[in-house]
């Protein structure tokens, strides 16, 4: 996947250093590529679904997690560029592989919406690649919050209209509540890995993910437990009623030909 080159000399006056210095270089020179996570059924193991994720390509930089790369590209103003970029990675990947690829899951910023950027770039893309609508889902990161009423939900409930999955990422972490699930567009929503992790020895994680299968339930969502590492976390879930599980356990991020062998086999 290549990334914009484009300079950011522009930008709003974000001096990285360190760490996020080097990611911010990265996404510059387009030195980033797509990495592939399952989603699988709990009872089966099947898949049904994968998670583009962006990874530096730098050896001494993989262990840089999506969630920072992704941080340093709200910071720097290349977050629409990766964007635009993961999604014609999925495209591609779905376009020649249509028969093995499911629904690719792919990563946006609150702060993304309500301008129509990313409606225009799914239109775009999708118009060229002739993938349909319903093969991509938009995962909505937790860290910045979405107002309803506002273009952002406006823009939200457009892509739902247009068929696209829409999903709460990392459920339970940042600024979407549960009431803000239930006024908010959402077709699905991602239970997050710091209550998974939790599961086998607290109460109140389990509490917690039986209360909110319990609203995802209520408006027929696509539910995913993230962040499964154990059998046995595997096992509670799918005790709870949870049908969908990601992490790990299952399958670590993968490049696209790894990926496509998997499915394969």
């Amino acid at each position: 996947m290549a990334a914009s080159r484009h300079s950011m000399s522009h930008r709003t006056g974000f001096e990285p250093d360190g760490e996020e210095a080097r990611l911010q270089r990265a996404l510059v020179a387009g030195l980033v590529s797509c990495h592939y996570q399952p989603i699988v059924r709990l009872d089966t193991r099947r898949v049904v679904a994968v998670e583009a994720l962006v990874r530096p390509q730098a050896a001494d930089m993989a262990t840089t997690s999506a969630a920072e790369l992704i941080d340093t590209a709200e910071k720097s103003g290349q977050i629409d560029h990766v964007f635009s970029a993961v999604l014609a990675d999925a495209c591609a990947l779905i376009t020649r592989f249509d028969d093995l690829v499911p629904q690719v899951l792919i990563n946006i910023s609150a702060i993304q919406l309500g301008t129509g950027v990313v409606t225009e770039a799914l239109r775009q893309v999708l118009d060229v690649s002739g993938v349909d609508n319903g093969r991509i889902g938009l995962e909505v990161t937790e860290k910045h919050p979405v107002d309803p009423a506002g273009t952002a939900g406006q823009e939200l409930a457009g892509l739902v209209s247009a068929g696209y999955e829409i999903i709460a990422d990392d459920f339970g972490s940042g600024y979407i509540t549960p009431d803000a699930l239930a006024s908010l567009p959402f077709t699905g929503v991602k239970l997050d890995r710091s209550f998974t992790s939790r599961l086998e020895s607290e109460d109140d994680a389990m509490g917690y993910a039986s209360v909110l299968l319990e609203v995802a339930n209520e408006r027929s969502m696509f539910a995913v437990v993230e962040g499964i590492e154990t059998e046995e976390q595997a096992r509670i879930v799918q005790a709870l009623g949870w049908e969908y599980g990601q992490g790990y356990h299952f399958a670590r991020p993968m490049p696209a030909t790894d990926l496509v062998e998997m499915l394969a086999a």
